[in-house]
This record gives C-alpha cells, sequence and structure tokens, in this order.
C-alpha cells in the first residue's frame, strides 16, 4: 500500500497530465475522465470494482490505479515497458 506522501505525488503528477490535454476534443469526448476517476481511486474516494463492468478503456485506467496503489506497477503517467 501507498504512503500518504506517494499518493500525494502521483495525485500531483496526475494533474500534471491533465494540465497538458484539453478537457474535451474535438468529438466531445472527455480526456479528463479516466485521469479524474484515477485520482479518486488512489486517494480512496473510489474503487476499481465500481468499473469492472465499464468500457475497457476506462476498466483499464481503473485496474492500473488499484494496482499502483498496491504497489504492483511504478507510475500511472509514464509508460512501463
Amino acid at each position: 500500500m501507498r504512503t500518504p506522501k506517494e499518493v500525494a505525488a502521483e495525485t500531483k503528477e496526475l494533474e500534471k497530465l491533465k494540465s497538458t490535454l484539453p478537457e474535451f476534443t474535438l468529438f466531445g469526448d472527455n480526456n479528463w475522465k479516466t485521469i479524474n476517476m484515477q485520482i479518486d481511486i488512489i486517494n480512496g474516494n473510489d474503487d476499481y470494482e465500481n468499473y469492472v463492468e465499464a468500457d475497457t478503456e476506462v476498466e483499464m485506467a481503473a485496474y492500473d490505479a488499484e494496482q499502483w496503489l498496491m504497489g504492483e506497477i511504478d507510475s500511472l503517467t509514464k509508460e512501463e515497458f
């Protein structure tokens, strides 16, 4: 489980990522939806289980947030290979 300091730092990185994207695409899709959801999950305001039946992109973003929270992945904002 992540420490409050780690959660705060990752939340800051996710907010920084949001600042690089327009909120909506030209087609009206919300670019920030999954980022906001990840922020909510890592801060304990939401849970991966609420997204199990969601569309694939949303479910995977929720799963990644849960995995980060459990220490299984290093970052939500950097690609891992």
